[in-house]
């Protein structure tokens, strides 16, 4: 299940040194990993693919968060978006049809 964070959880999106920006992002995959590896387990054929589909999330998510600031999605979901991207790329390139999972029951309002 996916978890929204509470409002006094401020992700640092604006950072100012190198030092910063690693901090940062720490902070974003200390607080968005779980919940996110969950989402991806459900639809990856094991959990050596999760995990590296995790990754690969979360090293997109860095090259791309001026998309994200411009977004009007939450961070979660915005994560959410770019591992089914993730996950289906992998699986392509593997030659393995990719097929999401509970895709609209398990974004449901009162779940986010």
């Amino acid at each position: 299940m996916l978890t929204k964070l509470s409002d006094n959880e401020t992700d640092p999106l604006n950072h100012s040194s190198k030092k910063e920006k690693w901090q940062s992002i720490s902070w974003r995959y200390d607080v968005y990993a779980p919940a996110l590896f969950g989402w991806i387990i459900k639809n990856a054929c094991n959990a050596k693919d999760a995990e590296t589909i995790l990754v690969n999330t979360f090293v997109t998510a860095e090259k791309n968060i001026e998309q994200f600031k411009l977004s009007k999605l939450s961070f979660l979901i915005w994560l959410v978006q770019l591992s089914n991207q993730e996950s289906s790329s992998f699986y392509k390139m593997r030659g393995i049809h990719f097929k999401m999972n509970n895709l609209k029951t398990s974004l449901a309002p009162d779940a986010v």
